[in-house]
Parts: structure tokens; C-alpha cells; sequence
């Protein structure tokens, strides 16, 4: 058994999630198995998989300067082109988004945060969560097909996803650490330039991104699926959803397929910041409508 614990430094606003073994006398190591933040750090920017939402298509996209400029609905692309100290446009945009995946900065890197000490952000409130093999548990009789698709994925990779204070929803190889996808919501781009900022967390208070816990349920939608939902806390109004039901098959090229929606308060004014996880029937209904 393991024990999968995520903390977070205030001093410099670094997380980490480690793993630590349990003996079958209940004693749990000193020692982890292995530290995210520490196999984050060693992986190259451009290696990553990182998804967002685009509002043209209302489906996924790499998390890429191209990608996010390409869109009609300029939202985004305006808000990472802004300095965050003053509130101008600076047109560093796609620097910034080099600097978010865990780049430099390139050309700004003397303009931006210069005490970043780790690419994972600070894990508060988002308690990981284990997906493993499919296991609700369902018949055939009430529920048809389920047991084809866990008979399918009784080989998958398990994941553990937790949402970080560095804008992003990560999923990590359960035997490794190693991330295999991370997801930065829409609703967090209004402020996502502030963690590019010198004075983060000093001069600059700390902000919540992707502070909430998510949730994982097998739904029925136009087929049985594994489905991600996840809220952010304070760190914004919305609510999002991806398909996680094989993670051999996360990169950019399926971002489509991979993020099923995004409902914030661009598209319901109403809607406030969630600070419970998303109730199981939020799936199903919404992705139906979806």
C-alpha cells in the first residue's frame, strides 16, 4: 500500500506530491518512492502535454502560444499579454506561456519570476485522487456495456490527478511520478499571468488557480467513459471535464476528445466559485448535453 501526500512550501509557494510506501506492519516510510515535483522539474517544457479549453471550437487545445492566438475569442490571448504589475498590454504572451509550461520565459526571462523554485505550484486544497482499473461495480442488466469496458481497461495505467496552485490540473503515473497530462482551465487565464510576476508571493500576494479537488466517475455518455470533474475553489468560477478513460492516449493531437466542456460564468453569469467536488450526476447530464 501507498501512501500519496501533497504539500506545499509557503515560503517560495513550491508543492509536492510524494509517494510513500506502507510495510504490512502498518509503518509508513520515511522515505518516498518517488516526489512529482522533483520528476516535473527534470522534464523539458516543450515535452509536456498541457490541454486548455478553446472557446471557438468548445473543446480542447494544446496549451501553445499559436494554439491560444489562433482562437477568435481573443480572451485569453489578451490576458497573457498583459503585465501584471501595471495592467498594460505588453505583448509578451507568448513568453509567458513559455514560462507557465516550465520554459524560462525565453527572451523575458529577466522580466519574470525570478525566485521560482520548482515548476509544481503549491497543492492546498485539491486532495489527489486515484484512478485506477474501473470499478463502479455495475451489471450488465442495469447498466449495458459496463463490463465490456472494464474488461477493456482492466490493464489501465493508474493516474493520480490533483489540481496546483501553478494554474494547472496534473496527472501523474502512479509507478513513476512522471506527469502524463496537465490541463489549465479557462476560467484561471484572468490572473494566470500573475505567477510570471517578480514579487509572486511577497510583494504580490499568493492567488488560488486550480485549488479544488476533482472527482472521477465511469458515465454512460455516448459510450462508457472515465470522466474527470473538476471545480477550483477560489481560484475561479467554473467547472470543467475530461475524459481520462485511457491515459496511453493523452497528447495534444487528442486534446479534442480529451476535454469535454468547460462552464464558467462567461457562460452563466450567476455561478459562483465551488468549493465542493462535482456531485457524480453533474457528469453524466451536462456532458449528455454537451
Amino acid at each position: 500500500s501507498v501512501i500519496y501526500q501533497a504539500r506545499f512550501n509557503s515560503g517560495d509557494w513550491r508543492g509536492e506530491l510524494l509517494a510513500r510506501p506502507i510495510s504490512l506492519s502498518g509503518v509508513i516510510s520515511s522515505t518516498a518512492s518517488w516526489n512529482a515535483a522533483t520528476q516535473l522539474d527534470a522534464k523539458s517544457a516543450s515535452s509536456r502535454v498541457i490541454l486548455t479549453y478553446g472557446r471557438d471550437s468548445t473543446d480542447g487545445i494544446p496549451f501553445r502560444w499559436a494554439d491560444i492566438s489562433g482562437q477568435t475569442d481573443t480572451i485569453a490571448e489578451d490576458a497573457l499579454n498583459l503585465n501584471p504589475i501595471t495592467s498594460t498590454a505588453d505583448g509578451l504572451g507568448s513568453d509567458r506561456v513559455d514560462f507557465l509550461r516550465g520554459g524560462t520565459g525565453g527572451a523575458s526571462a529577466a522580466l519574470f519570476r525570478s525566485d521560482r523554485n520548482g515548476k509544481l505550484g503549491d497543492i492546498v486544497h485539491s486532495t489527489p485522487y486515484y484512478v485506477g482499473i474501473p470499478s463502479a461495480g455495475y451489471n450488465d442488466v442495469e447498466m449495458p456495456g459496463y463490463a465490456t469496458f472494464r474488461t477493456t481497461h482492466n490493464a489501465r495505467q493508474p493516474v493520480l490527478y490533483s489540481g496546483a496552485n501553478d494554474g494547472m490540473l496534473h496527472g501523474f503515473n502512479v509507478s513513476t511520478g512522471d506527469e502524463l497530462l496537465a490541463y489549465v482551465p479557462r476560467a484561471v487565464f484572468p490572473t494566470l499571468n500573475l505567477l510570471t510576476a517578480q514579487g509572486y508571493g511577497s510583494t504580490i500576494p499568493h492567488r488560488y488557480f486550480v485549488d479544488g479537488a476533482p472527482m472521477v466517475a465511469d458515465a454512460d455518455v455516448n459510450g462508457w467513459k472515465t470522466i474527470l470533474a473538476g471545480g477550483l475553489n477560489g481560484g475561479g468560477q467554473g467547472i470543467y471535464a475530461l475524459d481520462v478513460t485511457d491515459p496511453t492516449t493523452f497528447s495534444e493531437g487528442t486534446a479534442a476528445s480529451t476535454v469535454l466542456w468547460e462552464f464558467t460564468d462567461e457562460d452563466d453569469a450567476d455561478l459562483g466559485y465551488t468549493y465542493i467536488q462535482p456531485a457524480d450526476n453533474l457528469l453524466t447530464n451536462q456532458s449528455a448535453q454537451i
